[in-house]
């Protein structure tokens, strides 16, 4: 931010010293305007501004810009020839220095519009009341993901496969179904096939050990079928029982995820991240409520 206030203050100082320069010779330019005076543009594109000098009747004057300046610079910048680009989304204030007289005019610069969706493929087997996160990323038109956008999901087919606000999916019953996330005017599919659950058994280890208060255990789980042949991606979800730490019913542990010693995590909950010790989470995705 200190940087970003210097660079503007330096620019402010060219077209200081530039007035009085040039206003010394060019005392017939009494006004400068813009066009456009007022604009909007998103980011990555690029907006050409134009001016026009005139004299103290009104009537237009034969001069050149000496200069032109985007502020603040971070956010804009402008060629000689008054083509401003357009980086980060704000208001930005587009000054055209002629005989020493300033033009100004202001634009607001609009997040790039999404043009594409892309969702990344699934992380394991989809079986029937099995669940795994979905993850979508929103391209802008400049080629720049835009982190500042919420997906709306949807499946074609419920009874196959359901998804909810947060791109968690849940097989329902074997087939193949296309889900879909939206945002803004763009749009993503995935298609998803729920296979039949031939998992016959699930191996945690270790299966036993002791901690202290506070200590992080990792366990590991496998899944099995019916000729004791481990099943690879299978979605496994965790509970936790006893005094040392609390999951709600139908709440979702993503496989690899730790939760802490007396924590809580609420009924339906779907945690993606480690849960620190002695914390409450809930929602989807899970999110910090209280902590001890």
């Amino acid at each position: 931010m200190f940087k970003q206030l210097i660079r503007a203050a330096s620019m402010l100082a060219v077209i200081t010293l530039s007035s009085i320069v040039f206003g010394q010779t060019s005392a017939q330019v009494k006004t400068v305007k813009l066009t456009p005076e007022i604009a909007e543009g998103e980011v990555g594109q690029q907006v050409q501004f134009s001016f026009q000098a005139l004299d103290a009747d009104g009537k237009a004057v034969d001069a050149k810009a000496n200069l032109w300046v985007a502020l603040p610079p971070d956010l804009a910048a402008a060629d000689p020839t008054g083509k401003i680009s357009f980086f980060a989304p704000g208001e930005v204030r587009i000054i055209a220095l002629v005989a020493g007289k300033p033009g100004i005019a202001r634009i607001k610069i609009k997040p790039a519009r999404v043009t594409r969706i892309e969702i990344g493929k699934l992380s394991a087997s989809l079986v029937p009341g099995g669940t795994i996160k979905l993850e979508a990323k929103a391209i802008g038109a400049n080629g720049d993901p835009r982190e500042d956008l919420k997906f709306s999901w949807s499946s074609e087919n419920q009874g196959i496969a359901v998804v909810d606000a947060a791109g968690l999916v849940t097989g329902v019953a074997p087939g193949k179904v296309k889900l879909t996330a939206k945002a803004e005017e763009a749009s993503g599919e995935l298609t998803v096939e729920v296979v039949k659950n031939n998992i016959r058994s699930v191996a945690i280890g270790p299966r036993t050990t002791e901690a202290r208060t506070g200590d992080v255990i990792h366990f590991g789980a496998e899944a099995k079928d019916s000729d004791g042949k481990a099943i690879k991606n299978a979605a496994i979800r965790w509970s936790v029982s006893g005094e040392g730490a609390t999951i709600g019913m139908n709440a979702a542990v993503i496989n690899g995820v730790t939760v802490g010693a007396r924590a809580v995590v609420a009924a339906g909950a779907v945690v993606v991240r480690d849960v620190e010790p002695a914390t409450r989470v809930q929602g989807v995705p899970a999110k910090v409520f209280t902590r001890a």
